[in-house]
Order: C-alpha cells, then structure tokens, then sequence
C-alpha cells in the first residue's frame, strides 16, 4: 500500500457521515488501499441500486398520474388502391405539454439527441428520462430521411428529428395514448414506402 495510491483514493462527496467515518477509522487501523476500495465501491453500488429504485418508483407514480393524451392533429393520403388512409396522433408539443407537469414534480426530466448515419441517409433520435438521484435511461428511434416534395434538405432532417424525437419520448415513458391510431386502415397491407411517406407526412400536416 502506497501514499499516492491512499491519495488517489476518493471518498464520494455525498457520501453519508457514517460511511466517511468507516473509511477513516479503515485508515486509520492500516487497511490496505484495495479494502479501502472495495468499500468505496460497496457503497456507490447499493448508492446505484437506491437510485434506480427512486427511478422506478418515480417512473411508476408519473405513469399512474400521466392523464390521457388528446390526439390533436389529423392526417390522411390516398392509397394505391383508390381508398384513404387516416389517422390522428398527439404532436410533440400535445405530448410535451402533458407529460411536463407531471414528470418535474416527481424529479424527472428528459432531453434528446440525435446523430445522422455516416451516408446521410438515416437520423437516430434519443431521449434520456433522468431521476434528481442520478439514475437515467434511454430509448432510440431511427428512420430514413426522406426527400419532401419542395422542401430543403433542412426541412426534410427537421421532419424527421421531430417525429423521432415524440416516438422516443413516449417510448421512454412507456406510455401508448399518444401512439397514433388508425380510423380507416385500407384493405391492402400498405408498402415500406408507403410507411416512409406516413410518417413524413405526419409532420408536415
């Protein structure tokens, strides 16, 4: 056991006052630095362990209080077929406007990001839900970024991060109010295209 290995040993800065007392009286009796270490990481376990409990307790009390979310937008196209296809979703400010007053009284919070593929082609979107104990986690949405008609390239990576950025929220808080539901599905399964082109246009209406 050496001085600079005791030096560079941290004790947690919110570590409670029986914890830091063990440490020194371990220091004190001449407990080498791997026991020291061993205690160190002993108490930021369980630490992580009552952080993700705090999490799911928040997480299930904001679930059991979340009230419905209100679809708020409508949107349709024709299909191949000759038929419609419509369906109504709740935007990212509907979403955002109810969930908010109900996370930050239970300690959570939540912010995105988003990364575009090598080749352009393709946005991935984050959301981190955060507890004030320091546990988070995280859901991802991806999807092609597809070319609007008379739109910028701008506008186009804009559509796509808004609509990824609802689909990971609502997946991160687990709630399915807000998915969109169909009103009048058409007969015939509709084509991967025909998916890309829904969910731009969920967007631009």
């Amino acid at each position: 056991m050496t001085a600079d290995r005791r030096a560079d040993l941290a004790i947690p800065d919110n570590a409670p006052p029986q914890i830091v007392q063990l440490l020194h009286a371990a220091v004190e009796k001449g407990a080498s630095v791997d026991t020291l270490e061993k205690l160190v990481g002993l108490y930021e376990r369980v630490q992580d362990r009552n952080a993700a409990s705090e999490f799911t307790a928040a997480l299930t009390a904001f679930q059991e209080q979340c009230p419905s979310i209100r679809k708020n937008r409508q949107a349709s196209f024709a299909t191949k077929a000759g038929g419609n296809f419509s369906y109504s979703y709740a935007d990212l400010a509907q979403v955002c406007g109810t969930v908010n007053p109900v996370l930050h009284p239970l300690g959570l919070s939540y912010k995105g990001d988003s990364a575009v593929s090598e080749d352009g082609t393709r946005l991935k979107v984050a959301c981190t839900l955060s507890h004030v104990a320091g546990h988070s986690v995280s859901a991802t949405f991806e999807s092609p970024i597809d070319k609007g008609t008379g739109t910028s390239a701008a506008q186009d990576y804009a559509k796509v991060q808004t609509y990824g950025q609802r689909q990971s929220l609502v997946q991160v808080l687990g709630i399915f109010s807000a998915d969109e539901d169909t009103d009048a599905a058409p007969s015939e399964p509709i084509t991967d295209e025909q998916v890309h082109t829904l969910n731009r246009l969920v967007d631009e209406t």
